[in-house]
């Protein structure tokens, strides 16, 4: 579902969704990932009010204290800071640098998300040496997730803060 959101293949993600939802349907223990992908596919569509409905219909479908719940505030981070809404995005960046202690792979990842969300929003405000710090970090979280694709994007990304500051 995800990936046909991110390539813009609106229709085939939604098709996608139907699949799931259907078979959510007879597991409702999937329900809330299910919610959680809808949001993606709105995301990824730029649909962001519908997105942040169905972060909320996963987040309440979650387990409390479950890493779905973390999953979902990630989410909406990205919402939030895709819609200008940067106070917000970096309140619930900060509550997910705090909560995202564990070191399984899928909270790590989750904790990466939230350091490059503050490596952006010190972009924003001109700090660049800031946001030499957050890429660190967020290098640092990716290489421990061992997702490659993870790690290449936040060794860019630092490389990209690192010449912006005049180092190599």
């Amino acid at each position: 579902i995800e990936r046909a959101a991110w390539a813009s293949d609106d229709p085939a993600a939604q098709s996608f969704l139907a699949v799931a939802k259907a078979w959510a349907a007879e597991d409702p223990r999937w329900a809330a990932r299910v919610e959680h992908a809808e949001a993606r596919v709105h995301y990824f569509a730029l649909r962001f009010d519908r997105a942040l409905e169905a972060v909320a219909r996963a987040r309440a479908l979650a387990p409390s204290g479950s890493v779905m719940q973390l999953v979902c505030d990630s989410t909406e981070c990205e919402i939030l800071f895709y819609s200008d809404r940067f106070a917000e995005s970096e309140r619930l960046a900060r509550r997910l640098l705090d909560a995202a202690t564990s070191e399984d792979p899928e909270v790590v990842g989750i904790r990466a998300q939230a350091c490059q969300r503050m490596a952006e929003l010190s972009i924003l405000r001109g700090d660049l040496e800031q946001a030499r710090e957050w890429r660190e970090r967020t290098l640092a979280c990716a290489e421990a997730t061992g997702q490659a694709w993870r790690v290449r994007v936040a060794k860019l990304n630092l490389g990209d803060a690192l010449f912006a500051l005049g180092r190599e």
